[in-house]
């Protein structure tokens, strides 16, 4: 998971700078969502893979729930990670709808989210790898 979460990462930036902001947000996202999953697995979270809603809401749930319990997050913290669900909203927009994100709503609606999140992940929590 953790080489696929870095070639996500490394498209994501390559389409940020062709301007395919849809494109870059479903990478960026998919390379948060495949380290969640490597972070749950490598922590022996079960995830029942056969759940009749939306594996992504569930893994984000259940992933969530156990970064406030195992670590000592001050209330913007918790904020920032809640933020996740809303992440995924927006990957699922970028990928499903018709509408093209530009410049200024990627960064607003997206990247700034997902910049707080990545930096919490890695320099706070030390989940992954920065890239």
């Amino acid at each position: 998971m953790q080489i696929k979460a870095k070639y996500n990462f490394e498209v994501a930036r390559y389409a940020e700078r062709k301007q395919y902001y849809d494109v870059a947000i479903s990478r960026f996202y998919y390379y948060m969502y495949q380290n969640i999953m490597y972070y749950t697995r490598f922590n022996k979270i079960y995830i029942d893979k056969k759940y009749n809603g939306n594996l992504h809401i569930r893994t984000l749930g259940i992933f969530i729930k156990d970064l406030r319990t195992r670590f000592g997050l001050n209330p913007d913290e918790i904020s920032a990670i809640n933020k996740l669900q809303k992440l995924r909203i927006i990957r699922n927009s970028a990928d499903y709808h018709d509408d093209i994100k530009d410049k200024i709503s990627y960064e607003k609606e997206f990247k700034d989210v997902f910049n707080d999140l990545n930096e919490i992940f890695i320099n706070k929590l030390k989940l992954w790898k920065g890239r």
